[in-house]
């Protein structure tokens, strides 16, 4: 079951193009997952943090650091893009 839940994509893409096409797309798929990696470290540091300022009631710091991880991510990504 795991494996059709995973593969769906896969598949779909299979139903419709021809298996040069989908071995390209099963090539490049892991690659733009690792653009994830970055984002999800950042909000993996960055969450207990924001926790904590919402909890002492000092919401309208959140805002700045919402920018400034979205801007980090954002470069970050525009980096490894290019």
């Amino acid at each position: 079951m795991l494996v059709f839940l995973t593969s769906t994509d896969t598949f779909m893409i299979g139903l419709f193009k021809d298996t040069f096409q989908v071995g390209i797309y099963n090539a490049v798929i892991p690659i733009a997952q690792l653009l994830y990696v970055f984002p999800e470290g950042l909000l993996f540091l960055f969450l207990p943090v924001l926790t904590k300022i919402y909890a002492e009631g000092k919401t309208t710091l959140i805002k700045p650091i919402y920018k400034t991880l979205t801007k980090w991510t954002f470069m970050f990504n525009i980096i490894v893009i290019s």
